[in-house]
Protein backbone atom coordinates (compact mmCIF):
# COMPACT_ATOMS: atom_id res chain seq x y z
CA UNK A 1 0.00 0.00 0.00
CA UNK A 2 1.10 2.94 -0.69
CA UNK A 3 0.97 6.14 2.25
CA UNK A 4 -0.78 8.28 2.44
CA UNK A 5 -0.50 12.16 1.08
CA UNK A 6 0.68 13.87 4.18
CA UNK A 7 -1.14 17.46 2.79
CA UNK A 8 -4.22 15.56 1.45
CA UNK A 9 -4.52 13.82 5.12
CA UNK A 10 -4.37 17.09 6.70
CA UNK A 11 -6.77 18.54 4.76
CA UNK A 12 -9.56 16.46 5.09
CA UNK A 13 -10.69 18.54 8.29
CA UNK A 14 -11.32 21.08 6.16
CA UNK A 15 -13.53 19.32 3.56
CA UNK A 16 -15.65 18.05 6.63
CA UNK A 17 -15.60 21.62 8.18
CA UNK A 18 -16.76 23.09 4.33
CA UNK A 19 -19.22 20.44 4.19
CA UNK A 20 -20.82 20.51 7.49
CA UNK A 21 -21.42 24.37 6.64
CA UNK A 22 -23.48 23.66 3.66
CA UNK A 23 -25.51 20.90 5.61
CA UNK A 24 -26.36 23.98 8.61
CA UNK A 25 -27.49 26.29 5.32
CA UNK A 26 -29.62 23.60 4.26
CA UNK A 27 -30.83 23.18 7.73
CA UNK A 28 -31.41 27.13 7.97
CA UNK A 29 -33.88 27.01 4.94
CA UNK A 30 -35.97 24.24 6.74
CA UNK A 31 -36.05 25.67 10.07
CA UNK A 32 -37.14 29.47 8.11
CA UNK A 33 -39.75 27.59 6.65
CA UNK A 34 -41.05 26.07 9.66
CA UNK A 35 -40.80 29.50 11.85
CA UNK A 36 -42.40 31.29 8.48
CA UNK A 37 -45.59 29.10 8.71
CA UNK A 38 -47.31 30.68 11.43
CA UNK A 39 -47.32 33.98 9.51
CA UNK A 40 -48.71 32.09 6.20
CA UNK A 41 -51.03 31.03 7.98
CA UNK A 42 -51.91 33.85 9.60
CA UNK A 43 -51.61 36.71 6.34
CA UNK A 44 -52.85 34.54 3.93
CA UNK A 45 -55.84 32.59 5.94
CA UNK A 46 -54.31 29.47 4.95
CA UNK A 47 -55.26 26.01 6.30
CA UNK A 48 -53.32 22.94 7.88
CA UNK A 49 -53.63 21.29 4.29
CA UNK A 50 -52.23 24.66 2.46
CA UNK A 51 -49.64 24.49 4.79
CA UNK A 52 -48.52 21.21 4.29
CA UNK A 53 -48.71 21.97 0.75
CA UNK A 54 -45.84 25.13 1.30
CA UNK A 55 -43.81 22.37 3.06
CA UNK A 56 -43.69 19.66 0.34
CA UNK A 57 -43.36 22.42 -2.31
CA UNK A 58 -40.73 23.16 -0.73
CA UNK A 59 -38.94 19.63 -0.43
CA UNK A 60 -40.52 18.42 -4.19
CA UNK A 61 -38.50 21.97 -5.68
CA UNK A 62 -35.20 20.63 -3.56
CA UNK A 63 -35.38 17.01 -4.45
CA UNK A 64 -35.64 17.96 -7.76
CA UNK A 65 -33.21 19.90 -7.72
CA UNK A 66 -31.20 17.28 -6.79
CA UNK A 67 -29.73 15.47 -9.40
CA UNK A 68 -29.20 18.45 -12.01
CA UNK A 69 -27.35 19.84 -8.95
CA UNK A 70 -24.81 16.69 -8.81
CA UNK A 71 -24.29 16.76 -12.71
CA UNK A 72 -23.23 20.04 -12.46
CA UNK A 73 -21.12 19.14 -9.66
CA UNK A 74 -19.81 16.63 -11.80
CA UNK A 75 -19.20 18.52 -15.07
CA UNK A 76 -17.86 21.63 -13.38
CA UNK A 77 -16.25 21.07 -10.45
CA UNK A 78 -17.61 19.50 -6.48
CA UNK A 79 -15.99 22.57 -5.11
CA UNK A 80 -17.21 25.50 -7.42
CA UNK A 81 -20.51 24.14 -7.61
CA UNK A 82 -20.43 23.98 -3.31
CA UNK A 83 -19.09 27.57 -3.23
CA UNK A 84 -21.58 28.59 -5.91
CA UNK A 85 -24.59 27.02 -4.05
CA UNK A 86 -23.38 28.39 -0.81
CA UNK A 87 -23.57 31.56 -2.17
CA UNK A 88 -27.17 31.40 -3.49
Amino acid sequence: MEPLNEKAYGQRWIALTFICVSLLAASFNDTTINVALPSIAKDLHASASDLMWVVNAYILIFAALLLPMGTAGNSYGRKLSLLVDLLC
